[in-house]
């Protein structure tokens, strides 16, 4: 996923502008607080520092476990800082603006997604 991802953010500017509005990579990642209730919670990221997993978080395909230790890894501080902006999914991130999209966890993670699902080992 992570190399999909890079290859969508440095070779073909059109989905990464898409999901961040801004055509520099160099923008974006190549505090909440929480606890693991409800019991869908998958991770959190306490203090900006400290990432926790959940058991819900097993409960999920490896997809959708990549996708959230993205989300919370860039909410760390050392990583990027970003926030959750109250939207989550595609529909909710098409929605922000560029600097929000930049700063908004839910974006790289989503990014990462469909990045891993349209580029295909034969299309690099």
């Amino acid at each position: 996923m992570a190399d999909k991802a890079y290859y969508a953010a440095n070779k073909n500017g059109s989905l990464f502008r898409r999901f961040f509005k801004t055509n520099d990579p160099d923008d974006a990642v190549a505090s909440e607080g929480g606890s693991c209730t409800p019991d869908s919670t998958h991770a959190y990221v306490h203090d900006k520092q400290e990432m926790y997993i959940c058991p819900y978080f097993f409960e999920h395909d490896l997809t959708e476990r990549a996708s959230t230790l993205i989300h919370e890894l860039t909410h760390h501080k050392d990583i990027k800082g970003t926030f959750d902006y109250d939207t989550y999914k595609y529909d909710g991130i098409m929605g922000l603006t560029s600097e929000q999209n930049l700063m908004h966890a839910d974006t790289y993670s989503i990014f990462a997604v469909y990045a891993t699902n349209t580029y295909s080992s034969d299309s690099e």
